[in-house]
């Protein structure tokens, strides 16, 4: 998570028995082939010993025979989560699950999106802390792990809400003048912009892609 160093030995699980799960190699990579079709829903675990598992899911769009995708994820440290959490005087509950919102903005010329500062997230569901806005983690530091609450998204465009009731949740992204949408990771909402499935020891990971407003 700090370090972005390979992992290799990682329990990585798709939802799919056939395909079952791999460990990642050296490099931190790991590789899957199936057969998918538009809207199939993909859900990926993963998980390592001194780490905290997590958990994506993601829609298929458009899929083309033979081509290849590739994501990247990471992994935090259960250390580095406990520290987190100590800050909000509280401690992590195994009994419950974590969800890590990332906001990005519009594509560029070259079609790359970047995270957006100002964004406020509301969770529909029930969270002991959160939303909390992450700090990038140049200035872990001197700032601490969390941005101002009324601020909204730092430079690091996250936002974390921890202790969260296992179950579904939705969460609705606001950023002015842009209308927001699911992104790569996380699931169509009915009543928000993105929903997920949060599981007791896992962190879900949700992005929402934000364009500007006509």
């Amino acid at each position: 998570w700090l370090t972005e160093e390979a992992l290799e030995g990682v329990n990585v699980c798709v939802n799919d028995e056939s395909l079952g799960c791999e460990l990642t190699d050296a490099e931190g990579k790991v590789s899957f082939t199936a057969s998918v079709t538009k809207g199939d829903v993909i859900e990926v675990r993963a998980s390592k010993e001194g780490y905290f598992s997590f958990l994506v899911q993601g829609v298929v769009a458009d899929p083309v025979d033979g081509e290849t995708y590739e994501t990247g994820w990471v992994l935090a440290s259960t250390d580095s989560l406990s520290l987190v959490t100590s800050v909000l005087d509280g401690e992590l509950d195994e009994a419950k699950g974590h969800a890590t919102v990332g906001v990005l903005g519009p594509a560029d010329a070259e079609g790359v999106r970047t995270l957006v500062s100002g964004a406020t997230v509301e969770l529909t569901g029930t969270a002991e802390f959160g939303p909390k806005y992450l700090n990038t983690a140049e200035d872990l530091g001197s700032a601490g792990p969390f941005g101002d609450d009324a601020a909204g998204t730092t430079a690091a465009g996250l936002v974390a809400f921890f202790n969260v009731d296992p179950g579904t949740i939705h969460l609705k992204v606001n950023v002015e003048g842009h209308v927001c949408t699911f992104g790569a990771a996380g699931l169509p909402s009915d009543t928000a912009t993105v929903s997920g499935l949060v599981d007791a020891g896992h962190v879900s990971y949700l992005f929402a892609t934000c364009e500007v407003s006509e």
